[in-house]
């Protein structure tokens, strides 16, 4: 039987740099929990917990840790407030964050360290991209594994027949809870340096980034529903992200969906490893929704424009979460529907900043802006280009909508260039060649490439004859806003005289630099009876015969957003 765990609390200073070592784990279930002996009394701490403290109890001396459910008091919210305010300098300080990844079985440890092995050699031998280019031939997911088994086997010296590990691994990596649990990504982040433990398996932070890396290469081959949780993963534990982006906001998005039990942990979680997050102070008596209201104010006004808005899903957020706020409790596959519109390109608002304000009860925003157009009608990416197919014209005109005015990348990574003479060079080039032929393969790419995450887009038409693209919870009906701050512009739905629901981010085009700003300049000084242009002959009819039903357009007016 197992030596009881026994410890003492101690009260140190920080200010003091105690040399200690800090444990990254997982509760699990509330009422998995057991008994140790700590000051001379019994207390509940999670058996996982314990696990730990077997594994890195020393055989002779003692050893200084920390471990929040034995330092904090839980049951002590004011205490709990104050201690996680410092969580990330706690984690920070640490002479090293010992990662615990749980007990794990005999088995399934020798497959890991295989799997290990495997991944190290893989990227030794030079052979990886021999294997991607392998697995391009479609076949059932037990195939590949076999295949790729023997591969590897030849370019990792591994007897034919034999495992590679790569499950066990996969499994490892993509499965167990500490990758997915909201406070692990601070404690590792910030970590001066960290070992990781799986049952009596010590790997290195290093071996496992390379592991990821490899991993995710060949994801795509393997399991296709691994890749973004492998990406997720290797976040975790590299010092940084590709990006070189600590914002709150490109940290609150990847880490969307991670496992907390209070939600309000979401964005507690990420204020030591931010560069935003200002005027947050974690308090566990507020709802989530407040504190989630507090991040998109803080998030707006670090960023001054839009941008937090454009991150909300497009389908249903959970009961009591206003349609404004983003649920960062969940990963919608939709949160990038509209993969075209890279915003930070456009400046449809100007120059203007966010003007607005959350009630009370973090449930109302007011913004500021005016209405420019409402959509009558909508279609299908796939049918709107049937439709144009006889014009090559009409047919460009679209795709570049569809690619909202962005030029098409054959690579995720190439940088952001609007739809330039050269961008309808390789159109007319595609379409002259191939003869727009659906059989034709690249031009079948090249339109595939257009109309990506179509699913959860819309062609629109709107009441002032303009064209654009709008998520697919768009409704005829719907009304097209420029919000002050705002890069692109948004589509509102009406629900009383003053109360919208936000509906999402869209392309209108032809208005996404600024020309909205100019036309409302040029409408404040323009008189009925001049000659008029299309948009102003909209208006015109809006002022000539009002109705009810028909919204006033380029009238800067605060929306209240439910």
């Amino acid at each position: 039987m197992e030596e009881d765990i026994s410890c003492r609390v101690l009260i140190v200073d920080l200010d003091k740099s105690p040399v200690y070592e800090a444990i990254s784990y997982v509760w699990g279930h509330e009422a998995d929990k057991a008994e140790i002996l700590c000051d001379g009394g019994a207390l509940q701490v999670p058996r996982n917990l314990i696990a730990a403290l077997r594994r890195f109890r020393p055989s002779t001396d003692t050893r200084l840790l920390w471990a929040d459910s034995i330092c904090i008091n839980q049951a002590d919210i004011l205490e709990k407030n104050r201690q996680v305010r410092i969580m990330g300098r706690i984690y920070a300080s640490a002479a090293t964050v010992l990662i615990w990844l749980g007990e794990g079985e005999e088995g399934e440890l020798e497959q890991v360290a295989l799997g290990l092995y495997t991944v190290l050699e893989l990227r030794k031998s030079g052979r990886l991209e021999e294997l991607q280019q392998s697995q391009l031939i479609p076949r059932p997911l037990e195939e590949i594994y076999d295949h790729m088994n023997s591969l590897i086997s030849v370019a990792c010296r591994i007897p034919a027949g034999r495992s590679t590990g790569l499950k066990a691994l996969l499994r490892l990596t993509t499965t167990n809870p500490w990758f997915r649990r909201a406070w692990t990504f601070q404690e590792s982040f910030l970590a001066k340096d960290r070992r990781l433990f799986y049952g009596s398996l010590e790997i290195t932070a290093n071996d496992l980034n390379v592991a990821f890396s490899v991993l995710g290469e060949l994801h795509d081959t393997l399991e296709k529903g691994n890749g973004r949780e492998l990406l997720r993963s290797s976040a975790m534990l590299l010092l940084g992200d590709a990006s070189g982006n600590t914002t709150l906001r490109h940290f609150l998005n990847a880490r969307r969906g991670s496992h907390c039990k209070h939600a309000v942990d979401l964005v507690y979680s990420l204020l030591g490893t931010t560069t935003g997050g200002t005027g947050i102070e974690p308090d566990y008596y507020k709802e989530f929704t407040e504190v989630f209201a507090e991040a998109m104010l803080s998030m707006i006004r670090a960023d001054g424009n839009l941008a937090a808005l454009e991150d909300v899903e497009v389908k249903p957020r959970g009961p009591g979460v206003p349609s404004w706020m983003p649920d960062w409790r969940k990963v919608p596959r939709n949160i990038r529907g509209m993969q075209g519109l890279k915003s930070h390109v456009f400046s449809c608002a100007g120059t203007t900043k966010p003007t607005l304000s959350i009630s009370p009860n973090s449930l109302l925003l007011k913004i500021r802006g005016f209405l420019i157009d409402s959509i009558v009608e909508l279609m299908l990416p796939e049918e709107a280009l049937k439709t144009t197919k006889a014009s090559k014209e009409v047919h460009m005109a679209l795709v570049r909508i569809l690619c909202c005015d962005l030029a098409v990348s054959q690579s995720d990574n190439a940088p952001t260039q609007r739809w330039d003479q050269s961008a309808c060079d390789m159109y007319n080039a595609i379409a002259a060649e191939q003869n727009m032929s659906e059989t034709s393969i690249e031009f079948s790419t090249f339109i595939q490439r257009v109309t990506r995450g179509s699913e959860y887009t819309r062609v629109m038409g709107t009441q002032c004859e303009r064209k654009g693209l709008a998520l697919s919870n768009a409704e005829p009906g719907d009304v097209i806003a420029v919000l002050f701050g705002g890069r692109v512009p948004f589509v509102l739905r009406p629900t009383s005289y003053d109360e919208y629901s936000f509906v999402g981010p869209c392309y209108v085009d032809q208005m996404m630099d600024g020309q909205a700003m100019e036309q409302l300049a040029n409408y404040r000084n323009e008189a009925i009876g001049t000659k008029l242009t299309r948009f102003s002959k909209c208006i015109a009819r809006q002022l000539t015969h009002p109705a009810e039903n028909i919204p006033r357009f380029f009238q800067v007016r605060d929306f209240v957003l439910q």
